[in-house]
């Protein structure tokens, strides 16, 4: 139910932005400047998408659980969703989910909200090391033979 509040106070906002918008550069203006902000979030959208993925598989060829890149990625997805969202005020929202240093305070805080320890977010030591082997038979040395 919280979400829909939230989204219906979204949509009221974003009316009254975009008529004050309006007011002030004129209506075609508006919309230029609406397709400009979807046009160029999107590409930061992109390029930070393909910085965390390049992130994650680092982690993972580590052998490390990319946590912190598993949640910038909800942000981006999400960004790239208030993006799509016509208006200025779901793109300022938008924008503020693309800086990383926000991301690391909402990671911090989701925590917390979540009641996650963080050692249970940090990746485990077990202590086992991965290594291929090969099985060596002894055989029986020969005596060197005496010779005089």
């Amino acid at each position: 139910m919280v979400f829909w509040y939230g989204f219906f106070a979204l949509l009221v906002a974003e009316v009254i932005t975009f008529g004050v918008v309006a007011d002030e550069v004129g209506f075609f203006g508006t919309l230029g400047l609406c397709f400009f902000s979807a046009l160029a979030g999107g590409l930061l959208v992109r390029v930070q998408g393909m910085v965390t993925f390049v992130r994650a598989q680092e982690s993972f060829a580590a052998g490390i659980t990319p946590m912190g890149a598993l949640f910038d990625g909800i942000c981006l997805f999400a960004a790239g969703l208030l993006f799509i969202f016509p208006g200025f005020v779901s793109d300022l929202l938008a924008l503020c989910l693309l800086l990383p240093q926000l991301r690391q305070i909402l990671r911090r805080h989701g925590a917390k909200f979540f009641n996650l320890k963080e050692e249970n977010l940090r990746p485990r030591d077990d202590g086992v090391i991965d290594a291929a082997y090969e099985r060596v038979e002894d055989e029986p040395q020969q005596l060197p033979k005496n010779t005089l």
